[in-house]
């Protein structure tokens, strides 16, 4: 082997080792996906490029929290409903997902209903847990509960279908 033959083969392997580094160090670190991003307000426009410009009005719904997830393309809005219970509102692009599978429960009750013209998909099951899916214009969005009164999220949907709205930009 001549000389400018080991070189080219030391060359390569040394190639081939920093590529593993580099995979190996990408691995290691967290990917993003559980990372949660607290905002003051619903205004992902910086890393997800869109803002949730309008939410539910009703007195008993009050935004606690926003966050942005799922490698910043999901903002979840944290909702305390009277008289204490807890709803995460999930929005996204329309081209991207909302992580549904992380909601997964056993859901006795799968059904579709129209609001304002808006088809909302409804699972539930006794107790409470309730998970509420649509998409309307660019944007997707889900509703969930882990308890609550019996037919308290039913109520509230409607308010979230019509009422919740996002935008690009």
């Amino acid at each position: 082997m001549t000389r400018e033959q080991m070189l080219l083969v030391l060359l390569f392997a040394g190639l081939l080792l920093i590529g593993l580094l580099i995979a190996w160090l990408r691995a290691m670190r967290p990917d993003g996906e559980d990372a949660r991003i607290p905002y003051e307000r619903p205004d992902f426009r910086d890393r997800a490029g869109f803002a949730v410009r309008d939410i539910p009005g009703d007195e008993i719904v009050e935004l606690q929290g926003c966050y942005l997830s799922h490698r910043n393309t999901v903002g979840e809005l944290e909702f305390r409903i009277e008289p204490g219970w807890k709803a995460v509102l999930r929005v996204a692009q329309a081209a991207n997902s909302l992580h549904l599978e992380e909601l997964d429960g056993p859901y006795d009750e799968n059904h579709v209903v129209y609001l304002d013209g808006v088809r909302v998909l409804v699972r539930s099951s006794p107790g409470g847990l309730f998970l509420g899916s649509w998409t309307r214009g660019d944007f997707r969005y889900a509703l969930y509960c882990e308890e609550g009164e019996m037919g308290m999220t039913g109520g509230l949907i409607d308010d979230f279908v019509r009422e919740m709205d996002a935008a690009a930009g």
